[in-house]
């Protein structure tokens, strides 16, 4: 969740440079589905998956970055949701005027929007997994 936390932190700020952290969340959610029970393996693989076309972006490309990142916390809030015991730090905040999926999981409380950035900030309320 870190890395994934660091692509929020970063599309929050406006900031196109998700590739690596992105790459990192690929591959750790890779790694963890090959062992995982089965109630949160294909939440995993689906977490790699979006993680992966995230980090193949063009840096400069906000509107796609951000639209890929709610592809990613769909996946991550489905692997959280599967598994309860991971929700435990984290919230997960919801977006009424983000086009798509429009909610995201942050381990800071307060509302950071990667949907709107910095126009938007705080706009949001708290949701559940």
């Amino acid at each position: 969740v870190a890395a994934y936390d660091l692509v929020r932190g970063a599309l929050a700020e406006d900031r196109g440079d998700v590739k690596t952290p992105a790459t990192e969340l690929a591959d750790a959610a890779r790694l963890a589905s090959a062992s995982a029970p089965d109630s949160i393996r294909r939440p995993l693989e689906e977490l790699s998956s979006a993680a992966q076309r995230l980090a193949g972006l063009e840096s400069t490309d906000l509107r796609a970055a951000r639209e890929a990142f709610g592809d990613v916390s769909r996946a991550l809030i489905s692997v959280l949701s599967a598994e309860p015991s991971l929700q435990q730090g984290r919230q997960v905040y919801e977006c009424p005027m983000a086009k798509g999926y429009k909610k995201w999981v942050q381990v800071s409380e307060g509302v950071s929007n990667p949907y709107m950035g910095t126009d938007m900030l705080q706009c949001g309320t708290e949701a559940d997994f």
